[in-house]
């Protein structure tokens, strides 16, 4: 549907529903992306910035719940925060009539689903206290809100609802005496007795044999002896846990414990952090991420001068998959530098992780494009100072860096369906391959003479040259320009003249904190600020 807005243009006008979709999306009210910058979801809710959401609850419960269902069920949420604030919203609605009960249950069945480990329980605590504090100047501990995080405790084995416990100690102002103390938790088998034990008084309780029969096919007796295996489990867990902690054992000793228990990191004390033969133990359990993260210790402690154990972290650095090609430029740009950007870790680069990260960088395969889809235009600028401006989020890359090995992975992925274009003294085509380094790609560009960025030229040229996109990206750093027409005038005559009503823009400011072309009623505009892992997502949806 669309309005006039307040300069009498007519723009998208964007529904209760849609802007649900989008803070879910985005973790944001606004057609905004700040990527390192996170926002008080509580302080907006005290502007009335989310009064949206009390209304979709207002008018249809149901509603409310289908988005919650759908963004949950498609992995919509890039991250948790807008999934949980939206859940408690929804666990501490109260209203007149007798159907807010109802509604509030069916809210909490869905924490299991969204909260999957205890960090995001707890941040869902500390949402549905404040929210509750505000809307309902209370408590929001009542019976409902006790069953439902009581039985997301419940809900696993409790062998694995202990390593959690250890894993994930205190988090958001919670730790996990706190909930337990105001949960007065009874337990039912004698592995929780032992878990409630130790989280309310830090000590592990004993266990109470059972003393088989001769004939052991009494079912009952049969679910005593595999209780009571459960329970040791789960005691001499805690025993070894209690070990590591304490420091107490050798490094040989606390190895052979992560090895029998599959203890992480998180598990163990610094003191052990430092020993080579810690992390070769936990090596073989890492995962891609975590092993990328890790990259700088393992050097810097000499992990790597062990042949067979470089070998293995070549290997499952070959096997990567799942990580976004500018992740893996961030850690290269980190690690070849030999230091963090906060710290005293310093580490001498291997080579041949270097020679491995750099192949993986371009390892990405050309989308499957439908032919009904138009294509995308993506303008670049190319100015000085996209050398010297570092980018907020990244700051071990220069805004030129990111957006030409955006601009090259785009191209791989989209081939002809990508035109790449310049702000130089005219709007011109850009000759950047992905079959070339990063490096001889940045250096083709400081020969350009550069020109203004004004975000409303790709349109007015397509428009001129009669190229039909179905979306705009526009990559800078924070120096934007507006001569004649506003962007987002400009995208609205060009949809209207080329019959494509929604040709969408993307505008990326690498190193911007507050700016906005988009029009806020407008779901086809978006900006983005700085960088962060949602971001490849986004755009790739964007594009979609």
């Amino acid at each position: 549907m669309e309005v006039l807005n307040s300069a009498g243009k007519e723009v998208f006008l964007i529904s209760d529903k849609d802007r649900f979709y989008r803070f879910l999306n985005l973790g944001s009210n606004q057609n905004c992306l700040n990527a390192f910058v996170t926002e008080s979801y509580t302080d907006n809710l005290k502007k009335g910035e989310f009064d949206y959401l009390y209304n979709i609850i207002d008018k249809n419960p149901e509603s409310f719940l289908s988005v919650l269902h759908v963004c949950i069920t498609n992995q919509v949420c890039k991250k948790q925060d807008p999934l949980l604030f939206s859940l408690a919203i929804g666990a501490t609605y109260k209203s007149k009539s007798n159907t807010s009960l109802s509604f509030r249950k069916k809210v909490y069945s869905m924490i299991h689903e969204c909260c999957h480990t205890p960090t995001q329980l707890n941040i869902f605590l500390d949402y549905c206290k404040k929210v509750s504090l505000f809307k309902n100047n209370s408590s929001c501990w009542n019976n409902t809100h006790k069953k439902a995080i009581l039985h997301w405790y419940n809900r696993c084995p409790s062998t694995k609802i202990i390593y959690q416990i250890t894993k994930y100690g205190q988090r958001n102002g919670y730790d996990h005496r706190d909930v337990f103390r105001l949960l007065h938790p009874r337990p039912k088998t004698k592995a929780q007795d032992i878990i409630y034990h130790y989280v309310i008084k830090t000590k592990i309780k004993g266990i109470d044999s059972v003393n088989p029969s001769a004939n052991t096919q009494n079912d009952k007796e049969k679910e005593e002896i595999e209780e009571e295996k459960e329970a040791r489990q789960v005691r001499d867990f805690l025993e070894a846990y209690e070990k590591v902690k304490n420091g107490s054992e050798s490094v040989e000793e606390v190895c052979e414990m992560i090895k029998q228990h599959n203890f992480s990191r998180e598990h163990l004390p610094t003191s052990f952090l430092s020993e080579t033969l810690v992390w070769e133990t936990l090596l073989p359990h890492m995962q891609p991420i975590a092993l990328l993260r890790n990259l700088n210790k393992l050097t810097s402690i000499g992990l790597l001068d062990k042949d067979e154990v470089k070998d293995q972290i070549l290997e499952k650095l070959r096997n990567i998959k799942g990580v976004h090609p500018l992740q893996i430029l961030v850690c290269i740009k980190i690690y070849a530098q030999g230091n963090g950007n906060k710290g005293s870790l310093c580490w001498v680069p291997d080579q041949d992780i270097l020679r491995i990260l750099n192949e993986k960088f371009l390892d990405v395969h050309p989308l499957e494009i439908q032919n009904d889809k138009g294509k995308i235009l993506c303008a670049l600028d190319v100015s000085g100072s996209m050398h010297t401006y570092k980018v907020f989020g990244a700051e071990c890359l220069s805004a030129a860096e990111l957006v030409i090995a955006y601009a090259m992975i785009l191209k791989k992925q989209y081939g002809e369906h990508l035109d790449l274009m310049c702000f130089s003294e005219r709007f011109l085509p850009l000759n950047v391959s992905p079959h070339k380094s990063l490096e001889d790609n940045l250096h083709s560009i400081r020969n350009i003479h550069f020109g203004s960025t004004d975000i409303s030229v790709p349109f007015l040229w397509s428009l001129d040259k009669k190229r039909a996109y179905s979306n705009f990206i526009v990559m800078t750093d924070n120096e934007t320009n507006m001569n004649k027409i506003r962007p987002s005038d400009a995208l609205k005559k060009y949809r209207t003249e080329m019959n494509i009503p929604d040709a969408g823009l993307l505008v990326i400011a690498t190193s911007s904190c507050n700016f906005t072309v988009a029009d806020p009623n407008d779901s086809r505009m978006l900006d983005i600020c700085g960088f962060n892992d949602v971001v490849p997502k986004l755009i790739q949806e964007f594009c979609a």
